[in-house]
C-alpha cells in the first residue's frame, strides 16, 4: 500500500491531474473524497479541486473563496490555478505576474510557452525575454 507520504503525494497529484482534465461532472466530487483519504482534507490538492468543482458549477463565489482558502505562492500548480482565474475574470496583468512566478518555480518549457503567449498578448517584452531565456 501506499504508507510513504511521497508515494501519495505522488499518487495524489496523478488524481488530480487525471480529474481536472476529465470533463465528466462525477469525476472530480469522487477525485475530492479520494484526495482526502490520500493526503487529508487540508492538503492543497484537495483543495484546489474544491475549487475546480465550484468553478465548473458556475458558483463564482464559491470558487473564488475555494481559490483564496487555498492560497500558496510557493506552490506552482495554485499559482496557475490563479493566473488562469485571473485572466478568465480580465486581470492579464495579474494573470502574467502569476504565471510568470509559476514559471520560476518550474522550469519546464510548457509553462514557457504558456507564459510568453500571455506577455505577448499584454505586450511585456521584459517576461517575453525571460521565457525565452528558460528555454535556452
Amino acid at each position: 500500500m501506499l504508507a510513504v507520504r511521497e508515494d501519495r503525494e505522488q499518487v495524489a497529484a496523478l488524481l488530480f491531474e487525471t480529474a481536472i482534465h476529465d470533463p465528466s461532472p462525477d469525476t472530480i466530487p469522487s477525485a475530492i473524497e479520494a484526495l482526502k483519504q490520500l493526503v487529508g482534507p487540508e492538503h492543497g490538492l484537495v483543495k484546489l479541486s474544491i475549487f475546480e468543482n465550484l468553478r465548473r458549477a458556475g458558483d463564482e463565489k464559491g470558487a473564488a473563496d475555494a481559490l483564496e482558502s487555498a492560497r500558496d505562492e510557493s506552490d506552482p500548480v495554485w499559482l496557475q490555478f490563479a493566473a488562469e482565474w485571473e485572466r478568465t475574470r480580465g486581470s492579464k496583468e495579474r494573470s502574467l505576474n502569476l504565471l510568470a512566478e509559476a514559471s520560476r518555480l518550474l522550469a519546464q518549457p510548457d509553462i514557457y510557452w504558456k507564459t510568453f503567449a500571455l506577455a505577448k498578448e499584454v505586450g511585456n517584452p521584459k517576461v517575453m525575454r525571460e521565457m525565452i531565456e528558460g528555454l535556452l
